[in-house]
């Protein structure tokens, strides 16, 4: 706990399990397209077309291969964590789940701070007195509770 002005903070600290091999691609081309539409809508047309992005985001997320004691495997499950592409293909993804579960806009008087970076989530909650556990303390708009055995479960990092 680390005093802050008046009132005592926790910060905590979690990461989603395996969250690269558990994303889907099809699921992360179809956010990453609508992330693409809503971007082009904002800013203007460019000369790529949705259809484009979709294209190349197929070619990319389904033609990856690893070899491994002379054996080619082909990726089957998730996203290849080696290429290029996929921490910000990632972070596209979870920003949609986020947005989805109403975790950016956390309504609680006891969050000082919510941020994810891809599969990593910083919280800051103001501890009340006698507080002894963070359960409760931050709830999505949608209430939702996140178990180990779902498809994201989360662990202290």
């Amino acid at each position: 706990m680390i005093p802050y002005p008046i009132k005592k903070v926790w910060i905590l600290t979690g990461d989603v399990k395996a969250c690269y091999t558990n994303i889907p691609p099809d699921g992360c081309i179809e956010r990453c397209a609508a992330w693409y539409r809503v971007y082009t809508e904002q800013v203007g047309n460019f000369d790529v077309s949705e259809k484009q992005v979709k294209f190349l985001l197929i070619r990319v997320l389904s033609l990856n291969f690893l070899e491994a004691d002379g054996i080619i495997y082909k990726q089957i499950k998730g996203l290849a964590m080696g290429t290029p592409c996929a921490p910000t293909l990632a972070n596209l993804y979870m920003a949609m789940e986020e947005h989805n579960l109403g975790l950016r806009t956390v309504k609680s008087e006891l969050c000082m701070l919510y941020n994810r970076y891809i599969d990593d989530i910083l919280l800051n909650l103001i501890v009340r007195e006698g507080q002894r556990g963070a359960g409760g303390v931050v709830r999505s708009e949608r209430k939702r509770e996140v178990r180990e055995g779902d498809r994201w479960s989360w662990t202290p990092a």
